[in-house]
């Protein structure tokens, strides 16, 4: 998809009602065209799904428009949480734990998705301030 789409899609998206948008980030275990974690912050998205080596100023991008980066227990695309986790705590961008589950079998209990995000830099403490802040954003 061309990066010019990202924001038409999310506006599309949006006026069909749809509430939580997810945008397919620069993982390091798949072929992504550089910018494309730009070009999904700068529309209107909820989530950046494994956005690999992101920069510190994408990550500041995606704090200051709420956008969550995610910490996944995805295979190949979980190589890059450390360095996710450390720059969100940086910058202060949201983080949001998640499986990126493509079969039933990729599905995991809390234990094991906090073991992947201890594993990633993260603290007890941290994790559940993941878990309130996406609490809140459903709520909401």
């Amino acid at each position: 998809m061309p990066l010019g789409q990202f924001d038409l899609l999310a506006r599309y998206a949006r006026k069909q009602g749809i509430r939580v948008i997810v945008a397919h980030g620069e993982t390091p275990a798949e072929p992504v065209i550089k910018g494309t974690n730009r070009a999904a912050l700068e529309a209107d998205i909820d989530i950046l799904a494994h956005p690999g080596l992101i920069t510190e100023e994408d990550a500041r991008l995606a704090k200051k428009k709420g956008v969550f980066l995610e910490v996944t227990a995805r295979r190949g695309h979980c190589e890059a949480d450390p360095y996710v986790v450390k720059c969100a705590l940086k910058t202060g961008a949201k983080l949001i734990l998640n499986t990126d589950s493509h079969m039933p079998e990729d599905i995991i209990d809390y234990n094991e998705i906090a073991k992947i995000a201890r594993k990633s830099g993260l603290n007890s403490g941290q994790i559940k301030k993941i878990y309130q802040d996406v609490y809140q954003f459903l709520k909401d």
